[in-house]
């Protein structure tokens, strides 16, 4: 008997949201399918029609979270004079924040960021009109891409201590004004 796809879709997110809820307290490598299932209230077969195991159901996560991000990108880079942009940005963060914040820090995986920085990277460029970089011109782009999801990690480690809309005004006027311009003006 096939199950309606509404409800397909709604059992695997059951088992993303259990798997989670654990990933958030503990690293992939403790937790077992048995654990999700316990969790979600399925059993193992039904965890093997959506997932090979733990890393696939990883994998899964960290794909949908880079192509959201992309596509926010897109939506955000086009036009940096838009007075939206940073209802957009908070929003996003939001909404997704947390899954970086947690697939960026200590107990993500660090083959994460690397993935994310060589699938936003062609993004950016493409969206920025930037030509084939020299490079200096990429030491500076990957520093920055690197110290933005840095960023984004701390925030959330540190508990949010600003809103974020706050956060994305910041991040914005780094993205829009450079860091070491912000920096030499903050030191004034």
């Amino acid at each position: 008997m096939n199950k309606n796809p509404k409800r397909k879709m709604q059992t695997r997110s059951n088992l993303i949201d259990s798997f989670w809820l654990l990933y958030k307290k503990r690293h992939i490598r403790d937790i077992s399918v048995r654990d999700i299932v316990e969790l979600s209230g399925y059993n193992r077969s039904t965890f093997y029609e959506y997932f090979t195991d733990v890393y696939d159901l990883m994998d899964q996560i960290e794909l949908h979270i880079i192509e959201l991000l992309k596509d926010e990108m897109v939506r955000n880079l086009q036009d940096t004079e838009d007075p939206d942009i940073i209802n957009r940005m908070d929003l996003f963060f939001k909404k997704n924040g947390e899954y970086l914040s947690v697939l960026l820090g200590e107990k993500g995986d660090p083959a994460f960021a690397v993935k994310l920085k060589a699938a936003i990277k062609p993004v950016l460029m493409q969206v920025l009109q930037l030509p084939k970089l020299d490079y200096e011109s990429q030491l500076l782009f990957e520093f920055s891409l690197g110290g933005l999801l840095s960023a984004l990690t701390y925030w959330y480690s540190d508990g949010m201590k600003i809103d974020s809309a706050e956060y994305s005004k910041i991040i914005k006027n780094i993205l829009s004004n450079g860091s070491l311009k912000i920096v030499r003006e903050m030191m004034r």
